[in-house]
């Protein structure tokens, strides 16, 4: 693919084109996979501002579909966007956010990286307490 061969730009235009076609064709989880997927694309380009959008664009599709797993990727994403903005109290309000939807679904893996990404901006910020809590 080409966001693995590193063309994030190439891989980002291919990915808004599959949630172009999504959309016409009605798939709302291909929708909001799509927005995700071209947000990455924008981070790896050093443009957040844009992969913010389409990150919370992506969660609000996940959830208005259904999509809880979906809208928690999206959440954490965003995230990501936000620490590289240097939005940090955004940032960790979103982590904390994606941290407790994914508890409350159970699924333990997905709740170790929310949690793990979490604890890394606390590092980053030098609040090795709360880190070691997280």
């Amino acid at each position: 693919s080409l966001y693995e061969a590193r063309d994030p730009s190439g891989a980002r235009e291919r990915f808004v084109a599959c949630y172009v076609l999504a959309r016409e064709f009605g798939h709302a989880q291909g929708e909001g996979d799509a927005l995700n997927l071209a947000a990455l694309c924008y981070l790896d380009l050093g443009q957040p501002l844009p992969a913010l959008e389409f990150f919370l664009g992506s969660q609000r599709l996940c959830e208005s579909n259904g999509d809880a797993r979906g809208a928690i990727v999206a959440r954490g994403n965003a995230g990501r966007a936000l620490i590289q903005l240097r939005r940090y109290e955004e940032a960790e309000q979103a982590l904390v956010q994606a941290a407790d939807m994914t508890g409350a679904l159970a699924d333990y893996p997905m709740w170790v990286h929310a949690l793990g990404r979490l604890g890394t901006l606390q590092l980053q910020r030098r609040r090795h307490a709360e880190a070691r809590k997280t």
